[in-house]
């Protein structure tokens, strides 16, 4: 199935409500955009922290966090050892 959708002026794009169910989207979701192959494929974060948890031990305290939440805690982790 081929979907589209209009790019704002603000470089926004509606995601079709077909693939946002099925991707469990919904208002406030975190997306992310990964080059393969020369094309862009739209992952949720949770999917792609799922991948990453199957390739790298996470420490329990931070399983399941928001990933942006995680890189800002191992950054502060990292820079106050200094």
């Amino acid at each position: 199935m081929v979907y589209t959708s209009t790019v704002t002026t603000k470089g926004q794009v509606t995601v079709p409500i077909e693939i946002r169910k099925e991707m469990g989207l919904e208002k406030g979701s975190k997306v992310v955009f990964e080059r393969v192959n020369g094309a862009y494929l739209l992952k949720s974060q949770v999917h792609l922290l799922e991948e990453l948890e199957d390739m790298f031990e996470i420490p329990s305290d931070l399983q399941g966090e928001d990933i942006d939440e995680v890189i800002a805690k191992a950054k502060k982790k990292r820079f106050s050892r200094r």
